[in-house]
């Protein structure tokens, strides 16, 4: 049984050596799609949900509207989802003619989102996160891929912004992690993840679509989204691999708030609607199982196990080097990679613990919010 055991760790190893690969070769094969200025400019809606977010709104607001567009033609819809802060307050403050101020107090994200799709009169909508600071040409670039390639879907890079400790450096490598295997993923057809900090579609898709799904579950605005999307029929998917496409994002402070976090994103992985989704998720979870399992099994195997384990961390981490390599090489933040290692641990049991706590659906703290 032991044997069978190790002969497994080893099989899916080597598949996870090629699934990397794959997205890898899919990560290089996607290119920026530059915009055509003869091309007729197409009026835009930024819809960002906002919630007890005082101390980034007006700094993400001002680059919105800031950003190298024409007037007539950008629309700012900022939904306050029941923040029991300053957030009310600052928006109210601002006096701005494309800025379109509401409040849903009701629900979650989804809710919040929703009500500002509604009051979108941009033929392509766009959206951010309320602590994220996009750059000048951020809007352009995103619109390009409508114009040129007739998408009907563009998904958009992200980074975090600032990190200064461990627990902000994992965040901004897991964040390498997710925005290569969501280009790569998306160009190998194999799977289909988003980052609702930086995604756009059609006002047409999404009417046809009429609303985002699961609402039953606090996170996934922006994967169950896409996941409708693709499931139309002839209906095309762009990752803009630009650098003036590139959001900065905050990383979220301290371990428990992390926890927090993570298990929100652990709770839709289980309700993906793609099979190859689900089946990456699971593929990558019971990989980290077979080793922490290995290294369990150390007293009863005379050592055996431990260099089963060994051998699998060495490999995982050997490929994950170089997938974040050649993804860094877009991003430009040479210095994270100083911090693989200990980066590279904590993923090892962040991956543990998003699996089980996705299985077991554990309640979580949402920014003060208990969900089930």
């Amino acid at each position: 049984m032991i044997y069978i055991l190790f002969l497994l760790s080893l099989g899916i190893t080597i598949a996870y050596v090629f699934l990397i690969m794959s997205y890898l070769d899919g990560w290089n094969e996607t290119t920026a799609i530059s915009s055509i200025k003869s091309a007729e400019v197409q009026s835009v809606s930024v819809v960002i949900a906002a919630y007890n977010e005082e101390r980034y709104i007006r700094a993400c607001i001002e680059s919105v509207l800031k950003a190298d567009y024409p007037h007539d033609k950008l629309q700012l819809v900022v939904v306050d989802n029941g923040s029991t802060d300053k957030t009310h307050e600052i928006l109210s403050s601002i006096s701005e003619d494309r800025l379109v101020v509401l409040q849903e107090p009701k629900g979650f994200k989804k809710e919040a989102l929703e009500a500002g799709f509604s009051e979108s009169t941009g033929s392509i909508i766009l959206c951010t996160d309320s602590d994220c600071i996009v750059p000048e040409f951020w809007i352009r670039s995103m619109v390009s891929p409508f114009q040129t390639k007739a998408a009907n879907m563009v998904l958009g890079p992200v980074k975090i912004g600032k990190y200064r400790n461990l627990v902000e450096r994992f965040q901004a490598f897991d964040m390498l992690a997710m925005m290569g295997v969501t280009a790569g993923g998306l160009k190998a057809e194999r799977s289909y993840l988003a980052n609702g900090a930086n995604m756009a579609f059609t006002q047409k898709a999404y009417r046809k679509v009429g609303e985002i799904p699961r609402k039953d579950l606090a996170s996934g605005d922006d994967v169950f989204l896409l996941h409708q999307f693709i499931s139309m029929d002839k209906f095309k998917v762009h990752f803009q691999k630009d650098s003036d496409a590139v959001i900065s994002t905050q990383a979220v402070s301290g371990w428990n708030n992390l926890i927090q976090q993570r298990r929100r994103w652990a709770s839709k992985a289980t309700a993906y609607v793609s099979s190859k989704d689900r089946f990456a998720s699971a593929f990558i979870f019971v990989l980290v199982v077979s080793i922490f399992l290995n290294l369990l099994l150390i007293p009863f195997t005379g050592g055996l196990s431990f260099f089963i384990a060994l051998f699998q961390l060495f490999i995982k981490g050997t490929i994950d080097y170089a997938f974040l390599t050649q993804v860094n090489l877009f991003f430009k933040q040479k210095h994270l990679l100083r911090y693989f290692i200990p980066a590279f641990l904590v993923h090892a049991v962040y991956i543990l613990f998003a699996g089980v706590s996705g299985l077991i659906g554990r309640p979580y703290n949402w920014r003060g919010r208990r969900t089930t």
